[in-house]
């Protein structure tokens, strides 16, 4: 069980990034834009 949450937090964790990055890319391209 405990290899299960591992494995679910790995994934939430490299989803989070993603999901940061995707931001972090769309206010660089705003402020680049504006």
């Amino acid at each position: 069980m405990s290899h299960y949450d591992n494995k679910l937090k790995e994934i939430d964790l490299t989803q989070s990034l993603r999901v940061s990055k995707v931001v972090t890319d769309t206010i660089t391209t705003c402020i680049c834009e504006g």
